[in-house]
């Protein structure tokens, strides 16, 4: 990979190319509207009234990747949030709590579930009813210097708003640095656009020494979760049957801070590699993929682990690639700070690309020599196989045109979302805990063993799927499984 290709990429697809201003100027309108939406829906709605709003997502952490289309904000629920309102028991789940209201619980007797447990889900439905409903009946609009914001609906609970700009804007002088390219004046440029605004309901945590005593914990950051503090939020569990009355402990805060606090060439390895490879994609639910998320804690681990890198930005790329591919044949992709839980979360889910007529009929595996579990194998190692392309499309950026390579890039991403999508339309799933004793995963394989299995499994699931996926392998394994 040549740095002129890294170079390029960053400039060309991950900086937005708008001056800093009009970008402030978005954001701190954002926020306002917000606020007035969500002071508004507690007006109607007291138990829904917010404390405050706690900004996260890549914007804030400074990765964004392209406009300024995208805030996060986890919204704090404030009778929710006092002294003494909620006791917690543990959840289905590593990194799950289940909450008792112990003070003002006849407040909240419409959302409790299962042993007068607070629902997520009753209290999440809530909150984006009553902000349809605002939304419905009142438009709220904000105008400064540059253009108008203002509300435009909800859609698959996010608050959407739009951006216009004034039809005359002065011209703004801007100093440039070598990753920018244009003359030295611009005006303000960006005619239109739609922002998707994410809001998560949340509590704060009652006792913040509990988090530090969680399996997984690395207590080396014990000072920086104090600091930034921890939030329950409204996230149901991730076990083999997920209820609703499951709070996801969330470190969200200490994440999002390490990450605004990471150095410039590893932000611009993050966002260059999360424009190549990553391509996310809205499904119920989680299961091994490829993701943002994934992304970061990867970075994570390799900016704040033991040994300080001082590696260029080429050798930073294949270092973080070669993490998530060897974890993926490990079966394991660790949080950075719940380190005994996976990205994917404490279950593992992949396809058992098997017909309707019966549970396991048709399979390409003798199940009963090998089990499930090779299953979840070969799917792991089919992510690890998209990540092994990545690497190869970037070390052949010497020999091909550079427009060709962005090109093969693009037909991967659409190729796993159109996987995904399949994926999620298949009704035959197979789920387990990814720490079971009783279904571990082998991960001391042969390279011919996996190579085997691998090119059964791929050629049943374009099968299954009825889709070509030739785009996310090398081209000898598509040739093999095309062939056969």
């Amino acid at each position: 990979m040549e740095k002129a290709f890294l170079k390029y990429i960053y400039r060309r697809h991950c900086k937005f190319d708008e001056h800093s201003e009009v970008v402030n100027e978005i954001e701190k309108t954002v926020q306002s509207i917000v606020d007035k939406v969500l002071a508004r829906v507690a007006k109607k709605t007291p138990v829904l009234e917010i404390s405050k709003t706690v900004s996260g997502g890549s914007f804030y952490e400074q990765t964004k990747v392209g406009a300024p289309d995208e805030f996060d904000y986890m919204v704090i629920v404030q009778l929710l949030s006092l002294p003494g309102t909620v006791k917690l028991e543990e959840g289905c789940t590593p990194w799950y709590k289940k909450i008792h209201i112990t003070s003002d619980a006849d407040k909240y007797k419409d959302y409790l579930e299962s042993e007068d447990k607070l629902s997520n889900e009753l209290l999440t439905r809530k909150f984006w009813g009553s902000l349809l409903v605002q939304c419905q009946n009142e438009v709220i609009s904000e105008t400064f210097k540059y253009g108008t914001i203002r509300t435009k609906g909800c859609k698959s609970r996010k608050l959407l708003l739009e951006y216009i700009k004034h039809e005359r804007v002065e011209t703004l002088e801007v100093n440039y640095d070598e990753n920018q390219v244009s003359d030295s004046k611009e005006l303000v440029h960006l005619p239109y656009m739609e922002i998707g605004v994410d809001l998560m309901i949340a509590i704060d945590y009652p006792n913040i020494a509990d988090v530090f005593s969680q399996e997984g914990f690395p207590s080396e950051w014990s000072d920086l979760v104090r600091e930034k503090g921890c939030q329950l939020v409204a996230k149901s569990c991730q076990s083999l049957n997920p209820c609703s009355t499951c709070w996801h402990v969330s470190l969200a805060t200490s994440e999002s801070s390490l990450m605004r606090e990471m150095d410039a060439k590893h932000k611009k390895c993050y966002q260059v590699l999360k424009y190549l490879m990553i391509r996310e994609v809205s499904f119920p639910g989680k299961c091994a993929n490829l993701s943002s998320y994934m992304l970061k804690n990867a970075f994570m681990f390799h900016v704040y682990g033991k040994t300080n890198c001082s590696k260029d930005e080429q050798s930073c790329i294949y270092a973080v690639l070669d993490y998530i591919a060897y974890n993926f044949r490990q079966g394991k992709m660790p949080c950075f700070l719940s380190r005994n839980i996976d990205t994917w979360g404490p279950v593992l889910k992949f396809p058992a690309l098997a017909t309707r007529s019966g549970r396991y009929p048709n399979t390409f595996l003798d199940e009963g020599t090998l089990g499930i579990e090779w299953y979840a194998v070969c799917w792991l190692e089919l992510w690890c196989r998209v990540v092994l392309k990545v690497q190869s499309l970037l070390r052949e950026v010497k020999t091909h045109d550079d427009q060709a390579i962005q090109e093969q890039f693009y037909m991967m991403k659409e190729s796993m979302v159109l996987l995904i999508e399949c994926y999620c339309k298949h009704t035959n799933f197979i789920q387990m805990p990814a720490d079971s004793k009783d279904c571990k995963l082998p991960t001391s394989i042969s390279e011919t063993e996996m190579n085997t299995h691998f090119i059964r499994y791929f050629k049943r699931l374009q099968e299954l799927f009825d889709v070509k996926l030739g785009n996310l392998v090398s081209e000898e394994i598509y040739t093999i499984t095309s062939s056969n």
